[in-house]
């Protein structure tokens, strides 16, 4: 099985330095941590498996 090396979506990296850049008042500002927040629970759920399959042969 080739496995392939797990990196963080470009996605979440633009989301990250967006919520960097806007002021806690930002109405959008909400949305864009709920996605974040969701996007992340997506990675580590895949990035788990990730060890399983490892010692699948």
């Amino acid at each position: 099985m080739i496995m392939k090396h797990r990196t963080i979506p470009v996605r979440m990296q633009k989301n990250d330095v967006l919520l960097r850049r806007l002021p806690k008042n930002n109405p959008d500002r909400a949305e864009i941590e709920e996605d974040q927040a969701k996007r992340w629970a997506g990675y580590r759920g895949e990035a788990a498996l990730d060890s399983p399959f490892k010692q699948t042969p």
